[in-house]
């Protein structure tokens, strides 16, 4: 089960106590109480296409906390980023952006550079949001679904590394678009499912409570569909310099950990790999969605 094996039809599972251990050995955090549940499935959900998690519940704020510690956790520079740009640059700096789990604040940053003046951030994680604030960005701990009529009309949205967080994504984007201007424009990244991370079973940041649900092109397609609005681009992240172990290790997942067969086939598995001349042909990890409004989103979509 560590491949992506004709995930169409399949129900794929964790033990939630196993889960939960590698959780403690790996990061030091008890994730007990987000796994209420004996195990951990995934399947596909036949009207949105998102691939949605069960049997646990999204990490709270000590959570993510204890998470931020790493710093890798949030990137400075992510490819999504320069991806995003391509929408934005043409824009008058008098847009409206909304940034949606802006961390501390690396895109605005970047939007601030380019120009753009009328800038806003939302944050859930406290000290994120304090780092974001005090580059003097204009950010708070709301929810989209609780901003009012009055803070409406953004021209873009924009939501990194977010959708697979929440457990209700199309909820989620169904607010979101209710604060979009008519044509205007959701730039949302996601891991991609349909890249090499599906091969391995225990990517723990892959799975709850960390990610309450997973994203390919079907899921946004079918997603936009149902909510009325316009699939604009996809286009998948190149695989990074960084994730090159990473996807040569991938290659031998399928086979039993620890065996004789998998420890004969990751030095050829790396080897192999670092001959290839087409690395950057390759999917990457993530994923870039633009979706348009181009209508009025009703309240009864989905």
């Amino acid at each position: 089960m560590g491949t992506t094996e004709n995930q169409r039809s399949k129900t794929r599972k964790w033990n939630s106590a196993e889960l939960a251990e590698r959780y403690r050995c790996q990061y030091a955090i008890d994730v007990r109480r987000f796994l209420p549940d004996d195990e951990v499935t995934l399947r596909r959900d036949e009207a949105s296409g998102v691939w949605m998690f069960r049997g646990g519940i999204p990490g709270d704020g000590p959570f993510y906390e204890q998470l931020h510690t790493s710093s890798e956790y949030y990137l400075e520079e992510k490819w999504e980023f320069g991806q995003a740009f391509r929408w934005l640059g043409e824009s008058s700096p008098h847009a409206r952006i909304l940034e949606i789990g802006c961390g501390n604040g690396a895109f605005l940053d970047l939007c601030r550079r380019a120009g753009f003046e009328r800038l806003r951030g939302l944050e859930l994680n406290a000290r994120a949001r304090r780092e974001c604030r005090e580059k003097g960005h204009a950010v708070s701990d709301q929810l989209i679904e609780q901003l009012g009529p009055s803070d409406g009309s953004f021209d873009y949205i924009c939501a990194f590394q977010v959708l697979e967080h929440v457990p209700d994504p199309v909820g989620f984007l169904r607010a979101a678009a209710g604060r979009l201007r008519r044509g205007g424009k959701l730039i949302l990244s996601t891991p991609n499912a349909a890249s090499f991370l599906a091969r391995y079973k225990w990517c723990l940041l892959d799975l709850p409570p960390h990610h309450m649900s997973r994203w390919d092109e079907l899921s946004f397609r079918k997603t936009a569909d149902l909510l009325g609005l316009s699939v604009v681009a996809i286009c998948n992240e190149p695989l990074a310099k960084y994730h090159y172990r990473f996807f040569a290790n991938s290659l031998v997942e399928h086979l039993p950990p620890k065996s004789l067969r998998r420890r004969a086939a990751k030095p050829i598995a790396r080897a192999g790999f670092a001959a290839y001349p087409w690395k950057r042909s390759i999917a990457g990890h993530s994923m870039l969605a633009v979706l348009s409004k181009d209508a009025v989103i009703s309240k009864d979509a989905v």
